[in-house]
């Protein structure tokens, strides 16, 4: 029988304030995941991303819906949406759930926000996991350009496009996991607050990766988990993040559709990290110190 996650609503700060939905499950080291752009905690969860549940006996695993995805609200202006300041957001999550180090990761834009993260507040991350890194740099203008277009059409239309993806049939099992993941999103976006996906759509438009000279200054431990052919989340970026972080790992697998190592990795590489004592243990040394 599985255990049931604690969940809690968190109002965290902005232009705009917005409560959002956020869960801890397990035991072991603070794990904050930040899911993708119009994703959400279901949708990972559904989608088999990382394999939640599996991770649960290696690390405390704190997720929560993002500023206008999922469940949270969808308050906020273009600019509570941008990726630095869902990095603010990250560390109000965490404030509100340990005072020990933790660790950072997300995919895509759960990537970024992770990155953004670990420069606000370097000495309070342990490690990193970042998984299918976004586009940026020299290849951002692109995509910024898209996304500005997508957020106009879809708030000039009240989402209607995203209404009609409940038309399309859900991937069966045997179904590749890009295939099943992109089925998953297409069934939760036809539910989703319109609103929300034009804030977080402004948001990425308005976002890139940190400077390559602040991210050269990060010494955690990195894992990278990547994938090639997908020019949303292109393999060179998550070359040079490599080449970047001091102290980091880069993990390719040979297809978009088979990520079923990604687990045992993130276990391995959390399971690898020197255990530290918890904040009510070091405050206890301290007191006898003194």
């Amino acid at each position: 029988m599985r255990e049931t996650p604690e969940t809690r609503w968190i109002e965290v700060s902005g232009c705009e304030n917005a409560k959002l939905l956020t869960e801890s499950l397990g035991t072991g080291q603070p794990f904050i995941w930040a899911h993708s752009l119009l994703g959400s905690m279901a949708q990972d969860l559904e989608g088999e991303v990382l394999a939640w549940r599996e991770l649960t006996d290696v690390a405390r695993v704190i997720r929560y819906d993002a500023r206008g995805h999922g469940c949270s609200e969808v308050f906020g202006k273009p600019e509570d949406f941008r990726w630095d300041k869902l990095a603010n957001t990250l560390w109000q999550v965490a404030d509100t759930y340990t005072e020990d180090k933790v660790i950072v990761g997300g995919a895509s834009m759960g990537c970024a926000t992770s990155l953004y993260a670990a420069c606000q507040r370097p000495e309070q991350v342990k490690a990193m996991v970042l998984v299918i890194p976004p586009t940026a740099w020299e290849l951002r203008a692109k995509m910024k350009r898209n996304y500005s277009f997508i957020a106009k059409f879809v708030n000039v239309t009240r989402g209607l496009p995203f209404r009609l993806l409940k038309l399309i049939p859900a991937a069966g099992g045997d179904a590749g996991f890009q295939r099943r993941v992109m089925s998953v999103m297409a069934r939760h976006l036809a539910k989703a607050n319109y609103k929300g996906v034009v804030g977080a759509m402004r948001g990425a438009a308005l976002s890139d990766l940190p400077p390559l000279e602040e991210l050269k200054k990060l010494t955690m431990p990195v894992l990278i988990l990547a994938w090639p052919d997908d020019p949303t989340h292109p393999l060179s970026i998550a070359e040079k993040l490599h080449d970047t972080l001091p102290n980091s790992q880069l993990e390719v697998i040979e297809s978009a559709d088979d990520p079923y190592a990604w687990p045992q990795l993130v276990r391995g590489f959390i399971t690898s990290l020197p255990r530290a004592r918890n904040s009510a243990t070091a405050s206890r040394d301290r007191a006898k110190k003194r």
